[in-house]
């Protein structure tokens, strides 16, 4: 059975992502205001096109490979959302104050 790879899933959650704000840019009240989140929007969904067509040109990769090629960036994303969740209970300051060293140990920093 074919695996779609993991660029061409991370590439369409991006693209559909990018075009939902870009829609949400369209109710801006002043219409000039959107035009700089509009541009960085379209430059990341040629991004995320361009990553999707790398996905499909290189096709399946082992699932060993595909763990340490997305392993750090999954944690990453995990973190930085938890972060997000506990800082609206939080506050900034004791949310920043317990994810920044635990992302750094989390990631093998010192």
């Amino acid at each position: 059975m074919n695996r779609i790879n993991a660029d061409v899933v991370i590439g369409s959650l991006l693209a559909a992502i990018f075009v939902y704000f870009y829609r949400v840019t369209g109710s801006f009240h002043n219409p000039d205001s959107a035009v700089w989140p509009k541009g960085v929007l379209l430059f990341c969904l040629s991004l995320s096109v361009v990553l999707i067509l790398r996905g499909l040109r290189l096709g399946n990769l082992q699932s060993g490979e595909m763990a340490h090629h997305y392993g750090p960036a999954m944690i990453a994303l995990l973190v930085m959302t938890l972060y997000a969740i506990v800082m609206s209970f939080t506050g900034y300051f004791i949310s920043t104050t317990i994810f920044v060293p635990a992302g750094m140990i989390i990631l093998g920093q010192r």
